[in-house]
């Protein structure tokens, strides 16, 4: 996940992933830049929360329209986003279909309640579901790392 940060050009999260994490979003890797952080939501963050330290820029879209996170992507020219966001955003971020990629980390634990990573996107067949394609998968101490192409797009 540190690679993925460090090789991204921004990191957005939702505003809700913002007040329940309090995330620094910079990649805890020797020598790496801090990417652009983008909170995405109505929703105020409190000063002294980790996104407004200072470390890198933070861009607040204070809006749900994914039009206006789009025009703010391409007036900074970011091209690399990685998304850190729990399944609200990252649910109406796939049905807008602007995701090229997902990353799924999953862990050899149980935990059997809490949300999904997805929520739902108005799919209620398989002929129209939204196809992934494997791309890589590779093990990461215990943990399995998969990384899919989004079709349909």
């Amino acid at each position: 996940m540190q690679i993925l940060r460090a090789q991204s050009d921004a990191i957005l999260v939702g505003t809700g992933t913002a007040l329940a994490d309090n995330p620094t979003l910079r990649p805890r890797l020797e020598g790496a830049t801090n990417p652009l952080r983008i909170v995405m939501g109505k929703r105020a963050v409190p000063a002294n929360f980790n996104l407004n330290d200072g470390a890198s820029e933070t861009i607040y879209v204070k809006s749900h329209e994914i039009g206006e996170l789009l025009a703010e992507l391409d007036k900074h020219k970011l091209n690399q986003v990685l998304i850190e966001a729990g399944p609200t955003l990252g649910s109406a971020l796939l049905k807008a279909g602007v995701i090229d990629e997902v990353v799924i980390y999953q862990a050899p634990i149980a935990l059997g309640a809490g949300s999904s990573w997805l929520e739902d996107i108005g799919i209620t067949t398989l002929a129209s579901a939204q196809k992934l394609e494997l791309i890589s998968s590779e093990i990461c101490g215990s943990d399995i790392k998969s990384r899919y192409r989004v079709g349909n797009r």
